[in-house]
């Protein structure tokens, strides 16, 4: 069996008209547009063709199903067409099946398929009118290989192809009115009350391998109209749906019974082969109260390994299998991993304040392995290092990512965005084998829109309101090999070296709203946005955040600069207790204070000394370094040799330091000449540093105790 990609399924009705955009050739890209009236339903294939199925005429009689297959470009490959006797027909929903497709149409009337005429029936009693149900597989050149019928009714589709093996195969469903299973060999069953959109049911046809009924199981709602239809995955294994129901609400599910406390509430069910729920996760607050939480599953896939991932909108946040969902007071779009026990191992919440508009955000590449991720929407979004703004209801973004299997971001293509006043309705995207991106999306109200730093125009038409856009993306023209980046706290420069390959010259880098080379420097710290964009408007955005720069002292120290090699002379400085402070000598030795702001230095010799610091940031581990340069000299410092005080340096330029053997009561005055007193006081610990540096220079008369001392200031 070849490789394919997890189908993707659009809208329910299309009408086309021939392309009026092929001239219009995009960098990287390739364009295909077409005007249309309603939506068609779309098969993406691994190979790069998409096969659309809608129905034509005009609104009061859409007759004719067309079945059309179209190449990477948008153009027509095959196309058939499958007419009705009378009344209307359009696409209900479409699988791939094996290598084949199995398509459901609804006919309103009859219609003959293979000289086989299939017939709906008109309303009986208080019935509503009974459409039909028709079943056709088709091979891959839209060739039918059987058709079959399935039900009557008004409202009953089928959504997803749930599971298949070889026995049976089971289908996501919905109805809320009587459904007559009878032509596929089931019963007549009436809804609990005949009322089209109240007390919905939810559930699951089961069908063998020739297409007749084996079961159906469904869920009941009560009294809210608001409950999603089933998604499920196609697997050969398991049998797991999902969905979301309103907490106004109990979920009623065979034996199973739940009533939410979440506003609108997703829940996950495994089934066994008797469809009973094997297991059932649902959405739970994750603390009490009122906070309004709200959350669509709007998509489920699985790998290989039968993992599961699923994917959420939401408001509010949420547990859902032990896995943290959502931001508070915020809307967000999520992933949840489950594997298959049903057990939570990661959950990755991709941006908030989204809205989004119409499209399976998720999708599974099970060509590549990974997730793909995108949407048209408005509002500030994020996917990866990726971060957009767009205001709402001006106009809205289209894009598309992709995450390996564990939710690590790997690529980002922005796609294209809508001038204001228009609207996306529809957005469907995957890629082939190739890497490259598929997307069909659908505009309302608008004659242009811009991609690829292109604006394309096209003429109106009369009563024209819709186009689809179909594009083809190659690979990214965009690469970044690495960006270097270097931040010195201490010194507050960085540098900024950024690295790319692109098809096109002249790349643009933006750091925040500054035009910068690849190469450059900055001088402050803070929050930064590097964006490199190339000529197609393709842009990869890198974020940084750089401390400040460190603050850190730098004092000068306070010492005598000339000294000699009798007695201990103290140096110090001023620095806070965040600072580490370690002392360096040159020509003397440490007596006391290593490690503090003072010390005290015997000096050893005559000749050159040295005192210095080095400070060192205990936080930023920036450091500063001063030092002091300090002449050694023979003893002048002493009076008397039966003096009790030493005093050095004298003559000195600016602090005088007194040393004295008498502990207390040691009083000192030092005045000028003329006998006023300028500095007085007793001695600490024997020793005592008076500065002279705003004094005039001239001799100076220091008295202490009895004693008389000259004192001189250079």
């Amino acid at each position: 069996m070849s490789k394919r990609l997890t189908l993707i399924i659009i809208g329910i009705y299309s009408l086309i008209v021939p392309s009026i955009g092929q001239t219009n050739k995009l960098l990287g890209s390739e364009l295909h547009v077409q005007r249309f009236t309603p939506t068609p339903l779309v098969l993406f294939h691994s190979d790069g063709t998409t096969y659309e199925f809608l129905a034509k005429g005009n609104p009061a009689a859409y007759d004719t199903m067309e079945f059309s297959v179209y190449n990477p470009d948008g153009t027509t490959l095959i196309r058939k067409r499958l007419n009705t006797l009378s009344g209307n027909i359009s696409p209900n929903s479409a699988f791939w099946y094996g290598n084949d497709i199995l398509l459901i149409l609804t006919i309103e009337d009859s219609i003959k398929i293979q000289n086989t005429v299939y017939k709906a029936r008109k309303q009986i009693g208080s019935d509503f009118e009974m459409y039909g149900r028709i079943g056709i597989v088709l091979d891959k050149n839209l060739e039918i290989k059987k058709q079959f019928f399935i039900a009557l009714s008004q409202s009953f589709g089928l959504y997803s192809l749930v599971y298949q093996n070889s026995g049976s195969l089971l289908f996501s469903s919905v109805f809320s009115d009587t459904v007559d299973l009878r032509p596929c060999g089931g019963s007549l069953i009436r809804s609990p009350k005949d009322s089209l959109g109240y007390n919905c049911n939810y559930g699951y046809l089961e069908l063998d391998t020739n297409f007749r009924f084996k079961k159906l199981t469904y869920t009941q709602t009560i009294n809210a109209p608001t409950f999603a239809p089933y998604f499920g995955t196609t697997s050969r294994i398991q049998r797991k749906v999902g969905g979301h129901f309103d907490n106004k609400d109990t979920l009623r599910y065979l034996s199973l019974r739940k009533k939410s406390s979440l506003n609108l509430c997703p829940f996950l069910f495994t089934l066994d082969s008797n469809l009973e729920v094997k297991k059932a996760i649902f959405g739970e607050r994750i603390t009490p109260g009122n906070e309004f939480v709200y959350s669509q599953l709007r998509a489920i896939f699985e790998d290989k390994d039968y993992n599961n991932y699923i994917s959420f909108y939401s408001f509010g946040k949420f547990k859902f299998a032990g896995q943290t969902i959502g931001v508070s007071n915020d809307y967000s779009s999520s992933i949840v991993k489950i594997d298959s026990s049903g057990n939570g191992l990661w959950a990755k919440t991709l941006s908030t304040g989204m809205s989004f508009v119409y499209g399976w955000e998720l999708l599974l590449d099970t060509v590549h392995n990974q997730l793909l991720y995108g949407g048209a929407l408005e509002d500030t979004f994020s996917v990866g290092d990726q971060l957009f703004s767009i205001p709402r209801g001006s106009k809205q973004e289209v894009f598309a990512s992709s995450f390996d299997l564990n939710g690590n971001f790997l690529n980002f293509r922005r796609i294209g965005f809508q001038v204001p006043n228009a609207a996306i309705n529809d957005f469907r995207f995957n890629r082939d084998s190739s890497g490259n991106f598929y997307t069909i999306l659908r505009t309302t109200d608008a004659q242009s829109f811009n991609i690829d730093c292109q604006t394309i125009t096209y003429r109106a038409v009369q009563g024209d309101s819709s186009r689809r856009i179909w594009l083809k993306f190659g690979p990214s023209t965009l690469k970044k090999d690495s960006i270097l980046k270097h931040w010195d706290i201490c010194t507050g420069q960085g540098q900024i070296k950024a690295f790319y390959k692109t098809n096109y010259p002249d790349l643009q880098y933006k750091w925040n709203t500054q035009t910068v080379d690849s190469t450059f420097s900055f001088s402050q710290g803070g929050n930064y946005r590097l964006i490199v964009k190339d000529a197609t408007c393709y842009a990869d955005t890198n974020y940084f955040k750089f401390a400040p720069k460190a603050i850190i002292a730098e004092p000068s120290i306070i010492g005598a600069n000339q000294a000699n090699n009798i007695g201990a002379f103290l140096y110090n400085i001023s620095a806070p207790d965040s600072l580490q402070i370690n002392w360096q000598l040159a020509g003397g030795q440490l007596v006391s204070g290593q490690g503090t702001d003072s010390i005290y230095v015997n000096w050893s010799a005559f000749g050159q000394g040295l005192v210095s610091y080095t400070l060192t940031g205990l936080q930023s581990g920036c450091r500063h370094s001063d030092s002091l340069s300090v002449l050694i000299t023979s003893n002048n410092s002493i009076i008397d040799k039966n003096s009790q005080f030493k005093i050095y340096p004298n003559p000195t330029d600016n602090i005088i330091i007194i040393l004295t053997k008498r502990l207390e009561n040691t009083y000192f005055n030092l005045t000028n000449i003329l006998g006023h007193s300028i500095a007085n006081g007793y001695f600490i610990n024997g020793h005592k540093q008076i500065d002279l540096t705003n004094l005039d220079p001239g001799i100076y008369i220091l008295k202490i105790n009895s004693e008389t001392i000259k004192v001189v200031k250079n």
